[in-house]
């Protein structure tokens, strides 16, 4: 994409809705700042001083708000490839063969039980399932991971499953003590 469609794809972000409030300010700001400068008799002494500094406020504010919508919206899209790429994209077929694998792995190495044959005391306690939040009940369905932490079993469905691990990584982790667990996304199994 060339630069003057690059400025002009920033300058429509920067108009937008969420960023009016920014132009509003810098508007009410600057036009304070003139009026203080035009009336301000100390300032009239030193001319060129107060040019310079009126043109860095009238400039700067707009390019930082433009950059900043830019960059908001269009995140990643902005950025040059060499910065956002850390690796190839797997394949679908390579995320298809990681959610059979992850299935395999899931159902031989973590235990889907109710809270009471898993661990009982859990709802005494007054544990929480560490995805929701939600304090564990008596008659829960819950997963308990090879690390021994304990999960809702839909918490369990809804974080791991149909999903690639997060953050770019190649393997599952438990979402509290971060160990590792299950297939490698290459296709190798752990």
């Amino acid at each position: 994409m060339s630069l003057f469609r690059h400025l002009i794809r920033a300058l429509r972000a920067s108009i937008a809705r969420p960023y009016r409030y920014l132009w509003c300010v810098w508007i009410v700001g600057f036009t304070t700042l003139l009026i203080a400068v035009v009336f301000s008799s100390h300032l009239h002494r030193r001319p060129v001083e107060s040019a310079v500094y009126m043109s860095a406020i009238a400039i700067m504010p707009p390019v930082i708000i433009i950059c900043y919508a830019y960059l908001t919206d269009f995140g990643s899209d902005a950025a040059p490839a060499s910065i956002t790429s850390r690796s190839s994209s797997p394949s679908d077929s390579t995320k298809g063969q990681f959610k059979e694998q992850w299935q395999t792995w899931s159902s031989r190495n973590t235990k889907r039980a109710s809270i009471a044959v898993v661990s009982p005391d859990l709802p005494q306690k007054g544990e929480c399932c560490s995805i929701c939040l939600a304090l564990f009940e008596p008659d829960d369905d819950v997963r308990e991971l090879p690390c021994r932490h304990v999960l809702h079993e839909d918490c369990f469905k809804a974080y791991f499953h149909g999903h690639r691990p997060l953050g770019g990584k190649r393997q599952h982790e438990c979402p509290l003590c971060r160990e590792p667990m299950g297939p490698v996304l290459d296709g190798g199994n752990r």
